[in-house]
């Protein structure tokens, strides 16, 4: 007999939930300053090492990968190879297509968010302060929350 859970969880474990979350945000908010000073202190090559993988999780080469795999889909999809490749291919693309939807908007979505939040980038954390917020301020120095990468 499978197993089946309740579709919606009783009053108790909610709140208990959602106070563990305003506790562990409460604790990151605290903790936010001081580690982006730790960050500072780093040794050259392990900032360096992150800032590569920062750069491969930018958006521009997730949609260069998902627009790669589209097009191997119709080149598959299209081809006169077997039904079953033709099948796969087809596949490979409508997959291809959705991720790449999915990740568009998601870019807008952080975006929106991020003018509309405004906290300043890293590196001006010391002049400004880790908590100071400039809602929609244009500019680039104010759009490093919500991080791109983690949509």
């Amino acid at each position: 007999m499978p197993l089946s859970l309740p579709l919606r969880l009783p009053a108790a474990p909610r709140v208990a939930i959602a106070a563990l979350w305003v506790a562990v945000l409460l604790a990151l908010m605290a903790l936010d300053a001081r580690l982006i000073e730790a960050a500072r202190t780093l040794p050259g090559w392990v900032r360096s090492a992150s800032a590569l993988v920062s750069e491969i999780g930018h958006g521009g080469w997730m949609a260069q990968v998902t627009l790669s795999a589209a097009a191997l889909g119709a080149l598959l999809a299209c081809g006169a190879g077997r039904r079953a490749d033709r099948m796969h291919g087809g596949l490979i693309l409508r997959m291809a297509v959705v991720v790449f939807v999915i990740l568009l908007g998601a870019g807008i979505v952080v975006q929106i968010l991020k003018h509309m939040i405004g906290r300043p980038r890293p590196d001006l954390m010391a002049e400004l302060g880790a908590f100071t917020l400039a809602p929609f301020r244009p500019g680039t120095p104010f759009n490093s929350f919500p991080s791109g990468h983690s949509t």
